[in-house]
């Protein structure tokens, strides 16, 4: 009947579809007038199909993250790509950190945001981040650190310099991002520290004892944060992504079929929920699995 509210399938929303519309479909804000226009087709719209359509045509956006001011490392490509962009759609001022310029000026080019060449190994390239953000915006609102690197040879094989460079980027790299974004977050009173870990922050896969260390010392930072800086109004938040589609896990198993993996735009979907998390909870750990319709191995 009409007028009883949207006639979706069950646990399926406008947000839901919207998120997941192609990129192709215009972006529509739920607050205007258009977006409550829309809405309100949906709300009226008996069969399920033409919703369906509706929310793909316009690709329905709540800006949880309105003029939030986000710093996303490793944003040039895979997850922190993507989070770089499901920010920017639901409304933030993304600010795109990594090595390859090229990369990140592509990235914020698309979602107009700001570039900023930055290697997290160099201590000098994340005060020159930080400062340059705050330069631009005044304040910073997300900090995400994504930007990651691997060694892959059993541990009596792999140089101590590998090891070194896969610490100082996957450890060192998030302490200093933090250390340096933290004092401004301390002055406005709040902000939100998002850490990329990896299923292998829980556990010691193979051949990988340089990132498993680097992925628990995540996690252990992260806590630490939180016992910190909670209580001032910071939240920290570590997500702990199993096996997902991105050019390092491609190199590193270069026969894998993608459909198997998690896709980053499912990261970035973690991320925003973070991000944009209310006050009276707090998610300090979300590890994020194969689902439901990935292919079975």
């Amino acid at each position: 009947m009409r007028g009883m509210g949207p006639q979706l399938e069950p646990g399926i929303s406008p947000g839901f579809l919207g998120q997941n519309a192609n990129k192709r479909s215009l972006a529509v804000d739920l607050k205007s007038a258009e977006g409550l226009a829309i809405i309100h087709k949906l709300a009226t719209t008996v069969r399920v199909e033409e919703n369906v359509l509706l929310a793909k045509k316009y690709r329905i956006l709540s800006m949880q993250l309105e003029n939030k001011v986000a710093v996303v490392t490793g944003a040039g490509r895979g997850i922190g790509k993507a989070i770089a962009t499901a920010f920017a759609n639901e409304g933030a001022k993304v600010v795109c950190a990594a090595r390859s310029k090229k990369e990140i000026e592509s990235v914020a080019r698309e979602l107009q945001g700001k570039a900023i060449q930055c290697d997290v190994g160099l201590e000098s390239d994340i005060r020159h981040l930080i400062d340059e953000t705050l330069a631009t915006y005044g304040h910073i609102d997300i900090l995400v650190n994504n930007a990651g690197a691997v060694a892959r040879l059993p541990t009596h094989e792999l140089p101590v310099e590998d090891w070194d460079n896969v610490i100082n980027i996957n450890l060192r790299g998030v302490f200093l991002c933090c250390k340096y974004a933290l004092p401004s977050m301390l002055q406005q009173g709040s902000g939100c520290i998002i850490n990329i870990s990896s299923g292998a922050g829980v556990v010691g896969p193979p051949n990988r004892s340089a990132y498993a260390a680097s992925k628990h010392g995540v996690m252990g930072l992260t806590k630490t944060l939180v016992a910190e800086y909670l209580g001032k109004g910071i939240r920290s938040h570590v997500i702990l992504p199993d096996a997902t589609v991105s050019q390092m896990r491609t190199e590193g198993f270069p026969d894998e079929d993608p459909d198997t993996l998690i896709q980053a735009e499912d990261i970035a979907e973690a991320a925003v929920f973070l991000a944009s998390q209310k006050l009276t909870a707090h998610t300090i750990e979300l590890r994020v699995s194969q689902g439901l319709a990935t292919k079975l191995r």
